[in-house]
């Protein structure tokens, strides 16, 4: 009896293991990339293709489980965070498409800078540019990568450069070598980040090579090329700034867009959508708001409405509250 039972136990932790391969292997097969799989689940791609195809020597039980949250995980994504609608054209957005666009045809011109209050829509615009154009690379800027290894280092992998040298000038020579003759552009986002001499090596890559460069971020940016509160001279960096884009703040059209977008139309709903994105034009905290207000509305079967907006928004706030 207590054989039987143990073959019995046996069977299912077998068949469970083999339902959890065939699920991910369905997933692969729908068009994700193992590599993304392997990625997400903190696995190398061999871990990976050992476990699927039950070659991995040791005990496979803690992997298939790490498989298991993955799936369950992937299926919540799926059923319970509702999909945002795709990339909102607005006045901003194409505002910010034209100058992209001015420094991508301009190349080695001059610089470009887009600069602007936050939650405004420059960084979605700027990367659907990127999404939508070739040869055309973004980099985030960070506090961690404001240098200038640090900086050149993440560029170098944006632009696929193996292997590539920690030493500044190798580091440099590559990344001329890689953009030579291409006609591209790179953007830099969150560039008010950037340390001086960041922007400086980038004026000259960009003088040397002939390539597009836009830097966007807020008003810090333009103010680190034009100040001369330490009585530097840096009329070398100002005079090759071609053009600039200043946003302030979202406009009403902005924000009609994305309501519309959201198929939330009524004046009700107007008036509570442009009360959330307020005065300085918060399209990001507005974007999170109508995103949980449509987890709300679809968590109870029911189309969006206003109530759902109101909901959301008054639960963001008080997390915002005791956070």
């Amino acid at each position: 009896m207590a054989e039987n039972n143990q073959n019995s136990n046996v069977v299912t932790m077998s068949d469970h293991a083999n339902a959890v391969r065939d699920a991910v292997k369905a997933v692969i097969a729908s068009g994700v990339l193992q590599a993304e799989v392997a990625r997400e689940t903190s696995m190398t791609t061999s871990l990976l293709s050992q476990i699927l195809n039950g070659t991995y020597k040791a005990p496979p039980e803690k992997h298939l489980h790490t498989l298991q949250q993955w799936l369950e995980m992937r299926k919540s994504r799926e059923t319970d965070m509702p999909i945002a609608p795709s990339f909102v054209e607005t006045t901003t957005s194409k505002q910010v498409f034209n100058t992209l666009r001015y420094a991508h045809i301009s190349r080695g011109d001059g610089m470009t800078v887009v600069m602007g209050a936050p939650g405004v829509g420059k960084s979605e615009a700027a990367k659907e540019y990127a999404r939508r154009s070739p040869n055309c690379w973004i980099v985030v800027a960070s506090p961690s990568i404001s240098g200038l290894l640090g900086f050149f280092y993440e560029l170098a992998m944006e632009l696929g450069i193996e292997n590539a040298p920690r030493r500044k000038d190798s580091l440099c020579h590559a990344i001329r070598r890689r953009l030579e003759g291409t006609g591209g552009l790179i953007i830099i986002d969150e560039a008010d980040h950037l340390q001086l001499e960041v922007i400086e090596e980038l004026r000259v890559l960009q003088q040397k090579i002939g390539i597009g460069l836009a830097l966007v971020g807020n008003p810090t940016v333009y103010g680190k090329m034009v100040g001369n509160s330490r009585n530097i001279d840096l009329s070398r960096l100002e005079s090759r700034v071609s053009k600039k884009l200043s946003i302030l703040k979202v406009k009403k059209r902005d924000i009609d867009a994305i309501a519309a977008a959201w198929q939330l139309t009524s004046d009700t709903e107007m008036q509570l959508i442009h009360s959330i994105a307020g005065n300085k034009g918060q399209l990001r905290k507005l974007s999170h708001t109508l995103r949980l207000a449509s987890m709300i509305a679809q968590g109870k079967g029911e189309r969006l409405t206003v109530d759902h907006v109101r909901g959301a928004y008054a639960e963001l706030k008080q997390d915002l509250i005791e956070g």
